[in-house]
């Protein structure tokens, strides 16, 4: 068994898909307006993001995506005007995070692991 997609429902397919574009590098893979729903994939996964046209209850989802260099990404989305919504958290698990939001407000976790652990990596 695959895990082949996960489904978000969003109030606007297109602007929330190139949101993920600019933060994550995903591509648009397929596109039914009729239905509103966008299909993202993501290099360096096979996990694809169905972006769908519909109500969205801010704090219900939380996105996690691993990154090789939080500081970097930090000042890349920056440079976008994307900003962290918190100060960012060292956790005793061993990673590095900083939290944003998307366009309708779900709550995109950056996260790296630390040197010392092997737990996750």
């Amino acid at each position: 068994m695959t895990l082949y997609m996960i489904e978000l429902p969003v109030r606007d397919p297109h602007a929330t898909a190139a949101w993920y574009g600019k933060v994550i590098g995903s591509v648009i893979r397929l596109v039914d307006d009729e239905h509103g729903f966008v299909l993202l994939t993501t290099p360096g996964s096979t996990v694809k993001l169905a972006l769908k046209q519909s109500e969205f209850l801010p704090d219900t989802q939380l996105l996690h995506f691993q990154v090789a260099d939080l500081a970097a990404e930090v000042t890349r989305l920056a440079a976008l005007g994307i900003h962290p919504i918190d100060a960012g958290k060292t956790s005793a698990e061993g990673y590095t995070r900083v939290r944003c939001t998307d366009p309708d407000g779900r709550g995109v976790v950056l996260f790296e692991w630390t040197e010392n652990n092997s737990r996750g990596a």
